[in-house]
């Protein structure tokens, strides 16, 4: 269980889960559906890429949409933006925002004059520096969403007032207690994935085969910025059985052994392996997540906890999310990275947390935005609302997979899609009142 724990921190392969199937999900209700597992574009999901270049190196940036408040995404260790890919489309597609997706050094098309410094403050000096060179005006509205290492490195920003005009902050499946717990389990983990891949199509094969992305489109176009070419004088990937269909009714058991590697017969042949070494980042790992629930609950603006598992939660977020300091949601069947497996249901949930706070509105059958402008004072802490809509109540998932009632779930009911409503508590909580109010601060 704690071995398990481990390999979800680092948004590295884990657990082989349900998920969603991106914006495709309508069009493919089939049992089985073929797997192309060729790399997708960058191109097809965002509006441009830039490469913004300050003090500690240059860092790739990936753009879309041409108004609203400002949406900065970070991934996690290991990972690039691109896997903000299908997320980002989603979230277009409901409401006006601008994302901004940044890599993080030493990550994706990022470099910098010092890759193997990922200590927290540098991670964060880096970030606040990218978003003070693209930002055309101090003004601009912000909004910080962040997954596991990016998620603990979001909750470090905000605390320290590093983001201009905050506006809400939401993070993606990490938790202090689960995180530090699972460090100890870490180094097993990492050394059993494979070391490098016959071709990028053998790895994005390999990423589905073992359940680190339940979601194929998703992985198509993240895998290939996880990897970086080399020569294989060494070792070589023993080719694995083709992956032909995926049984989108496949249970949850574990996922077959990854191929040994076996010396290349050609010692100028080449392969593929990862582009970050999460190994050699050990020094780091303790200061990511020390701290970050008690500073999460304290950034007085809008907060939203994406989780895959209510037990994933530790001693100060279950306290804090019963005092409704901030708006918890969980989502059944994916696994820790809830914004590849599930992109339609994660942008939902961020859509209705974003509109319910009025900080976005919605689009009009035309595209136009409607509805509130971002407001300029944070709302006040919330609870779930009395009358949330629940289509798909949720039972907890534990870090193995199985399912189990939540221990919250007499108190709260949480649901996938769409958002639940929310009320924000003032100083007399009015838990009978379905419309959103806004108190000054």
């Amino acid at each position: 269980h704690q071995s398990t724990m481990a390999f979800h921190q680092f948004a590295v392969p884990g657990l082989p889960v349900r998920g969603g199937s991106g914006k495709k999900d309508a069009e493919k209700k089939r049992k089985t559906r073929a797997v192309d597992p060729s790399p997708g574009k960058w191109h097809e999901y965002f509006d441009r890429m830039e490469d913004v270049t300050v003090e500690a190196g240059t860092f790739r940036v990936y753009h879309k949409g041409k108004e609203g408040p400002y949406a900065i995404l970070l991934h996690g260790g290991g990972h690039s933006s691109l896997v903000w890919s299908l997320f980002s489309e989603e979230l277009l597609h409901r409401c006006a925002v601008r994302v901004l997706a940044i890599d993080f050094r030493a990550h994706g098309g990022s470099q910098t004059n010092n890759d193997a410094d990922l200590s927290r403050d540098t991670l964060c000096r880096d970030i606040a520096a990218v978003i003070r060179a693209v930002l055309p005006a101090p003004d601009a509205h912000t909004i910080l969403i962040g997954h596991s290492l990016g998620g603990a490195v979001a909750i470090h920003l905000a605390a320290q007032g590093m983001v201009p005009r905050l506006q809400a902050l939401a993070v993606i499946d990490v938790v202090e207690g689960s995180a530090m717990e699972a460090l100890a389990y870490m180094r097993r983990f990492l050394a059993s994935r494979p070391q490098a891949f016959e071709s990028v199509e053998g790895a994005i094969e390999w990423s589905v085969r073992s359940g680190q992305i339940r979601n194929i489109e998703s992985a198509r176009i993240s895998l290939p910025d996880q990897l970086t070419h080399i020569a294989a004088s060494n070792t070589r990937p023993r080719r694995a059985p083709a992956l032909t269909e995926v049984d989108e009714e496949a249970d949850d058991s574990p996922a077959p052994a990854t191929p040994a590697l076996a010396p290349a017969a050609d010692p100028e042949s080449t392969a593929y392996t990862w582009r970050v070494d999460l190994e050699s980042s050990e020094p780091y790992w303790h200061g990511w997540f020390e701290g970050i629930s008690n500073k999460f609950l304290a950034v007085p603006v809008a907060k939203l906890l994406m989780l895959a598992g209510i037990d994933r939660l530790d001693k100060e977020l279950t306290i804090g999310q019963m005092q409704g300091k901030f708006q918890l949601q969980v989502f059944s069947g994916a696994g820790h990275s809830i914004h590849e497996d599930a992109p339609e249901r994660a942008a939902d949930a961020v859509f209705a947390f974003l509109q319910r706070m009025r900080i976005v509105g919605t689009h009009s059958a035309h595209g136009t935005p409607t509805g509130s402008p971002a407001i300029k004072t944070p709302p006040g802490p919330y609870v779930m609302g009395p009358h949330s809509p629940s289509p798909a109540p949720l039972g907890a998932r534990s870090a193995l997979g199985a399912a189990r009632p939540s221990p919250l779930a007499a108190a709260h009911v949480f649901a996938a899609a769409p958002g639940p409503a929310i009320t924000p508590v003032t100083e007399e909580p009015h838990t009978e009142t379905e419309t959103a109010t806004h108190p000054s601060q």
